[in-house]
């Protein structure tokens, strides 16, 4: 895994349920103010005057689950942080897992490489590059 140390994660969202009851949250995402393409290519805006830092997060109270987006990550920089409190009706028990995606532009877990792409029956010669991006799936952490 020493190959990923230098690559960005993008689009990382970390979703936690907050259980029953949990009705508002009042929060603060914190992190480096960097420019959006340092590091990684952000690919939305986290920050005004197009900076990438702590993320922006948001509470669906319907769902009770607490959604933090980080649009660019490198292993560089000091880590963001969500800070907060939540409002709830009952005793308080969130569930003791969380859960996190992620992409990684331009890198594949397998190490797989195209060495030859053939286009048959177009009129036109493609252009002879392969973009890949590895996408996790629903990575499941329980503490």
């Amino acid at each position: 895994m020493s190959r990923l140390n230098n690559r960005p994660l993008e689009n990382l969202i970390i979703s936690i349920n907050l259980g029953e009851g949990a009705s508002s949250v009042s929060a603060t995402a914190t992190g480096d103010r960097r420019p959006i393409g340092h590091g990684g290519l952000g690919k939305r805006d986290d920050m005004s005057e197009g900076m990438v830092g702590g993320g922006v997060w948001e509470f669906d109270p319907n769902t009770r689950i607490l959604r933090w987006t980080i649009s660019s990550l490198t292993s560089t920089e000091k880590p963001p942080t969500l800070t907060g409190s939540f409002v709830t009706t009952s005793t308080p028990i969130p569930s003791p897992s969380f859960a996190i995606s992620y992409d990684i532009p331009n890198y594949v877990y397998s190490g797989l490489k195209i060495d030859q792409l053939r286009v048959l029956g177009e009129m036109y010669k493609p252009f002879k590059g392969v973009r890949m991006t590895s996408v996790t799936g629903r990575v499941e952490v329980r503490y």
